[in-house]
Formats: structure tokens, C-alpha cells, sequence
């Protein structure tokens, strides 16, 4: 299922903030792309990518759920969850 926010998909705006945060192109993160071994991502920056999607989605990431953020598509998965019915 793909969700969307406003008309934009989520996967799009994860993206989004992953490049700006960490100084990469969107085109290198794929959705299965571990970000940690393929993105070079450590915990430091995980904690602040919760953080932007926590307010990106007003959302509240619990600590065990941020310990599974490993790929843009855990991250979908987790916002969907999160979400009412898949839809934001």
C-alpha cells in the first residue's frame, strides 16, 4: 500500500528528509538499502532522523521501534502503522 500525505507519497517525503540530513542524493537510498551498512548512517544520526519524523508525521517513535529503523521501507511500514488506517 502506498500512503499518502497531502497528495505526496510518504516514501518521497522520507526521502526527502533522509537526503537533506545526511547529505545524500535520494537516488542513492533505495528501500531496502540498509542505512547503516549501505548509507554509512550511524545511531547518532537515526536519533536525529526520528526526531524529523516524529515532527514530519507528528508522530511518537518509542525507543524499541526506532532500534527497527534500519531501511526507508521499516520506516514506511512503521508510519503506517502509526497511522490511521494507512492513510495521513
Amino acid at each position: 500500500m502506498i500512503i499518502t500525505i497531502e497528495g505526496k507519497k510518504v516514501n518521497s517525503i522520507i526521502k526527502k528528509i533522509i537526503a537533506e540530513k545526511f547529505a545524500l542524493d535520494e537516488d542513492e537510498i533505495q528501500d531496502d538499502a540498509n542505512f547503516q551498512n549501505d548509507l554509512g548512517v550511524d545511531s547518532l544520526d537515526i536519533i536525529e532522523l526520528q526526531i524529523a519524523i516524529e515532527k514530519e508525521f507528528k508522530i511518537k517513535i518509542e525507543d524499541e521501534e526506532v532500534e527497527k529503523m534500519k531501511t526507508l521501507s521499516s520506516i514506511i511500514d512503521l508510519i503506517e502503522k502509526k497511522s490511521n488506517y494507512g492513510h495521513l
